[in-house]
């Protein structure tokens, strides 16, 4: 794998901006390809594992922080600059609750210290990352990490899903993105061992995804499949093309058909539990509907989103907070207007409802905000990676990384719509990493005057 294009200052005034020291030139950018590699690798085969190469990007960050603090600004790209506005907002809205609805606690400033900590990491992403292979090989042994849980903590454990070291529900999240994004990168793997680690890197995370049973996750299963079939890049990879073109079809379709038997194969080991969990949406919506019986895993998500609707327009401006929140909820449960059930937990079941009704409008707003920029951003970057540059193996690494954001990006809109997913540190912390991690190669790239028309 190449090193990333347009990661070297394109005039003068910007060089002074990189790393001039030893430590700096060396150290500072291995610890921070080490970093990117551990927080993917990690992420779920081991307990938070996720906040090893979490803590290693912040500590390298805030060293080119304190070595470049007046000429980091100017040097960082458009699209990261859009990412840290979003952070400051989206940060600040958590961070509202200690400020006009609750006394302060230690606990409220939990979700915006990430937020923070992000951008301290920052730096080191925008100095120090210069390769996509430590991207590429932590997604791959990221994936089969999380299958290798899986199927320890189902078939060795016995367990009745597979849990991760976090819940069941944000482990086959993020089980499905590693998946997805490890067929991405075998797409254009430089030789044929790769490729196949690849492949079956991407069976193993949506192996782990589907044994965890998250539901939510395997409806969107499905539509990041079509989609990243549909971003397929316009050319073949650099290694198709030093090879026969009849042979490189011939190779990727034995490809296909292994992958094929092999995915028959899981689904048909796990289709008995999936059968079991599926039947199981239409019996507890019927009992809702009919019986109003909301001791469900589907009758109190909707108990949930009814309540918070109705909540969120009671205050729409700037929503009751989170301990107004759950107070407002049990003065309903002992009047009779809501279901026992909602007390035994802390948000809505969904992203969007759950913000209405503990920030209001400002919430929705924001919330739209912090999934719309980086939406954007690999929008535009697929469609830059289109166009004439520097290398062809540069261009497909940029659209790699676009896919792969757009994929996170979506599957989260997806996620959300059952569960919240910023209400788990895990899928929390892995969003707004990688939205950093994506973004900042990309951004680079765009740098190169044939890319970057804007």
């Amino acid at each position: 794998m190449s090193s990333l294009p347009g990661t070297q200052p394109t005039t003068p005034d910007k060089a002074s901006t990189y790393p001039a020291s030893p430590l700096q030139q060396r150290i500072l950018p291995k610890i921070t390809d080490s970093a990117v590699f551990l927080f993917l690798a990690l992420s779920l085969c081991l307990p938070s594992g996720y906040s090893v190469g979490a803590l290693l990007l912040v500590m390298a960050g805030a060293v080119t922080l304190a070595a470049h603090r007046t000429t980091l600004l100017a040097a960082a790209p458009a699209r990261l600059r859009l990412y840290a506005i979003v952070l400051v907002i989206m940060g600040c809205v958590w961070a509202s609750d200690m400020l006009w609805r609750e006394p302060f606690t230690a606990r409220d400033m939990d979700r915006p210290i990430k937020y923070a900590l992000v951008l301290l990491a920052m730096p080191a992403i925008v100095v120090g990352l210069k390769s996509t292979r430590p991207l590429q090989w932590g997604v791959w042994v990221g994936a089969w990490g999380a299958a290798v849980t899986a199927a320890w903590q189902v078939h060795v454990w016995d367990w009745d899903r597979a849990w991760g070291y976090t819940n069941a529900i944000p482990f086959g999240q993020v089980s499905l993105l590693l998946g997805i994004w490890s067929w991405a990168w075998a797409r254009q793997a430089q030789s044929a061992a790769h490729r196949l680690f690849g492949w079956s890197a991407a069976l193993a995370g949506i192996y782990a995804c589907l044994a965890s049973e998250t539901r939510g996750a395997w409806l969107m299963l499905p539509l990041l499949v079509v989609l990243v079939l549909w971003l397929q890049p316009k050319q073949q990879p650099v290694h198709a093309q030093r090879q026969d073109t009849a042979t490189w079809h011939h190779t990727t379709k034995k490809m296909w058909a292994v992958s094929l038997v092999l995915s028959l194969t899981v689904f048909a080991s796990l289709w008995p539990s999936m059968q079991t969990r599926l039947a199981e949406v239409h019996t507890e919506w019927s009992a809702y509907q009919h019986q109003n019986n909301a001791a469900t895993s589907v009758g109190q998500r909707l108990a949930h989103w009814k309540l918070a609707w109705n909540m969120g327009w009671d205050k729409p401006g700037l929503g009751w907070g989170q301990k107004a929140y759950e107070t407002r909820k049990r003065q309903l449960v002992e009047s009779g207007d809501a279901p026992q059930i909602v007390l035994d937990f802390g948000h809505a079941h969904h992203e969007w409802l759950d913000i209405w009704a503990k920030k209001g409008l400002l919430g929705v707003v924001a919330l739209a905000l912090f999934f719309a920029v980086p939406l954007v951003c690999y929008a535009t970057a697929i469609r830059q990676s289109a166009q004439p540059s520097a290398t062809a193996t540069g261009q497909a690494d940029a659209h790699t990384m676009a896919v792969c954001g757009l994929v996170m990006v979506i599957g989260y809109l997806g996620f959300g719509m059952t569960q919240v997913v910023f209400a788990h540190n895990s899928t929390s912390m892995v969003y707004l990493f990688m939205n950093l991690i994506w973004l900042a190669p990309l951004a680079a790239h765009s740098q190169h005057p044939k890319v970057d028309r804007g």
